[in-house]
């Protein structure tokens, strides 16, 4: 772990969190990526890697040049994304918060663009996405720009959902949408890495639909009240920082 940046800690105004399993590829574009942002911007911004129980744990080096804060979560949870964000935006030092997925780079220009932003505390921001080619996505459904403050008062994400595939995003947005407001933005647009994808899981989301039509329902008749987060056990593995200079 980087040890220099006890002495005088750069000023985190945004962080971004990344649950990460088992995906050495992504996470190696991402190190690079992260290495290599401009000092004065790299400074003010913070990486929260989420490794969610992974057979090999992420490896990164002892001088790591970047304001990142690794967490492990004890036991294999099948499809706790849910439950890795929640911990990840928990763990945060920003106030502002970006939850995205690592197979997903926002573009130095990207982070700059939006910590010049007029941010309202109010709004929640879902970004478009690109190929690496530059040619359009669709919007990404799991990854937004929120004040920690109003991610929590809406509750997170529910948690209920971890074990199987899906619909816990579109919960949390219909939340979002009752809250407060919910804006598009065109850009900065995520960069999605081409085969990305963590290969071979179920994605069967019949459990999960069955749920989501319940809690939908309690949402619109106002009974909808998350339960207990961070349903796990997990450590802090290590934490790196930048001077501020």
């Amino acid at each position: 772990m980087n040890e220099h940046g006890k002495v005088a800690p750069s000023r985190i105004d945004l962080s971004i969190v990344y649950p990460y399993y088992d995906n050495e590829a992504c996470l190696g574009r991402q190190l690079e990526h992260w290495a290599r942002l401009p000092r004065e911007l790299a400074r003010r911004v913070e990486y929260v890697l989420v490794d969610d129980g992974s057979p090999s744990p992420p490896a990164i080096p002892a001088d790591f040049a970047a304001n990142l804060t690794l967490v492990r979560i004890a036991e294999d949870i099948r499809w706790n994304q849910h439950g890795a964000r929640n911990l990840g935006i928990k763990l945060a030092e920003g106030d502002w918060v970006i939850a995205s997925d690592i197979d997903h780079i926002l573009a130095a220009d990207g982070i700059d663009r939006l910590l010049s932003m007029n941010r309202d505390p109010r709004t929640v921001y879902f970004f478009g996405r690109t190929k690496e080619d530059g040619s359009p996505r669709n919007s990404h459904p799991n990854s937004f720009l929120v004040h920690r403050r109003t991610f929590w008062e809406v509750g997170g994400y529910d948690e209920d959902f971890c074990g199987y595939y899906g619909k816990g995003d579109i919960l949390l947005r219909m939340q979002f949408e009752r809250a407060c407001t919910v804006v598009e933005l065109e850009q900065p647009a995520l960069v999605e890495i081409t085969n990305g994808e963590t290969l071979g899981l179920d994605r069967g989301t019949r459990r999960n639909r069955w749920i989501f039509n319940r809690k939908k329902r309690q949402l619109e008749k106002g009974k909808y009240r998350n339960g207990r987060t961070l349903r796990f056990e997990w450590e802090i593995v290590g934490r790196w920082r930048m001077r501020s200079e």
